[in-house]
């Protein structure tokens, strides 16, 4: 199903008609983040750049422009071993069924 002319992203059958407009969204504790792309079972990996991390305390919030923007919380340990900041080049990851979809 393509988002936008950046990006597509599968999403499990549900039968929608072609053409109908839907909304996506992924829950941000649900997407992987990493620093090269992974091969695993999920079907989704979109490359994208970080535009703003917020420490939260247990977490850390950070912004990734994919195209579209992308919310993914990581901890705080994770954000100091992956050596990521601001203007990093990262991949998204997420499984088909954790994308929630809503007809317009």
């Amino acid at each position: 199903m393509a988002v936008n002319e950046n990006f597509s992203i599968s999403i499990p059958e549900m039968g929608i008609e072609n053409g109908k407009r839907i909304v996506v969204s992924v829950r941000p504790e649900e997407i992987l983040l990493s620093r090269e792309r992974l091969k695993s079972s999920a079907r989704n990996c979109i490359e994208g750049r970080i535009t703003e991390m917020q420490d939260m305390a247990t977490f850390v919030e950070i912004t990734v422009d994919a195209g579209e923007p992308f919310l993914v919380h990581i901890t705080p340990q994770a954000l100091e071993e992956m050596k990521i900041t601001t203007g990093s080049t990262v991949y998204l990851s997420f499984k088909a069924t954790s994308v929630n979809v809503m007809i317009k």
